[in-house]
């Protein structure tokens, strides 16, 4: 009953964040914002929105931290996973000597991002907090406004046109996009809201560990809206835009753990949550080490069906969680 519970939560995620995804598209070519800039901060705020109700509801219902951190560290593995099944299914030349060299701005800020809640996890800032907040978390938060704030800038300068929002459009038109945005807001967050839940029966009946189950299921969960999206925008060309929304989703995930630690009364999120999730961590730092190198070098070469790249990424996170599921 729990993997039929898992699997519907999961299609109602999928089809009313596609939706949602389609909406923000359209509020983003209606207003004229810029293509990172929707990629980044709109899009990856909206196919995030799982990731942020299903950790409120991880902390706050039922006091599980390592069901919320593993969740949103997992989402950033799986996102970076979407990277290597794009790379294969699209074929040809592969997706990272085609992408604009811009992104690696986002990767960096995602690495120093991930940095600093791999410290929060296991350094010395473990005994330190305003409160019951980690002292990292509001850095956390405000690096990535200033992630956000940069990655606009940097297109802009890099501009030669910028987007004209377009005319003639009737306030009647603004209202019906606003509201399927919010009705389908309102469906993804419904169904997040129970992935928690799920998750705590299936630790219960299987005994894995709350860490490893975080890290898989919650993530895949709560990560189906960018693997959609990246799938839609790489099917009809706009492949900054895919993945713009994966680097940029990472960027908002992390910083989430500042949210959520707010959220969580009992003390600093990363204190409570499980060391194991250094372990994602680390995979993370890895795969967007390849992507950077991959990006630079723009390698035209292909093992079997996937790039060089898509297969090392690959590689790393079936590492990860194998050794989740020994921890």
């Amino acid at each position: 009953m729990t993997a039929l519970g898992f699997v519907l939560v999961c299609s109602v995620i999928v089809f009313a964040g596609s939706r949602l995804s389609g909406y923000g598209d359209r509020l983003a070519a209606r207003y004229g914002w810029s293509g990172v800039w929707a990629g980044l901060v709109l899009l990856a705020t909206v196919t995030s929105l799982p990731e942020v109700f299903a950790g409120a509801s991880a902390v706050v219902v039922y006091d599980a931290p390592d069901l919320a951190v593993g969740g949103v560290l997992g989402s950033c593995m799986f996102n970076l996973f979407i990277v290597s099944i794009l790379d294969g299914w699209s074929g040809g030349e592969p997706l990272t000597a085609r992408i604009h060299r811009g992104h690696v701005l986002t990767v960096g800020f995602g690495v120093v991002l991930v940095g600093l809640a791999g410290i929060a996890l296991a350094g010395p800032a473990r005994a330190l907090s305003f409160g019951w907040v980690g002292v990292l978390s509001p850095a956390l938060l405000l690096l990535y406004l200033v992630a956000a704030r940069a990655s606009h800038s940097y297109e802009l300068s890099h501009q030669t046109e910028l987007p004209v929002p377009p005319t003639g459009t009737s306030r009647a038109a603004d209202r019906e996009l606003w509201s399927g945005w919010v009705v389908y807001a309102l469906v993804v967050i419904a169904a997040s809201v129970l992935v928690p839940g799920l998750a705590e029966q299936v630790v219960e009946q299987t005994g894995l560990d709350r860490s490893f189950v975080g890290n898989s299921l919650v993530a895949l969960a709560t990560s189906l809206p960018e693997l959609v999206v990246a799938v839609a925008a790489v099917r009809i060309g706009a492949i900054d835009l895919a993945f713009g929304n994966i680097l940029g989703s990472n960027l908002f995930n992390v910083a989430l753990l500042g949210f959520l630690d707010v959220l969580y009364l009992d003390g600093p999120l990363l204190v409570a949550a499980s060391p194991a999730h250094l372990v994602t961590v680390a995979t993370i730092v890895i795969m967007n080490g390849v992507l950077v190198i991959a990006i630079t070098m723009r390698a035209q070469a292909r093992v079997l069906a996937g790039s060089w790249a898509a297969w090392a990424i690959f590689a790393a996170y079936v590492l990860a969680l194998t050794l989740l599921g020994f921890a």
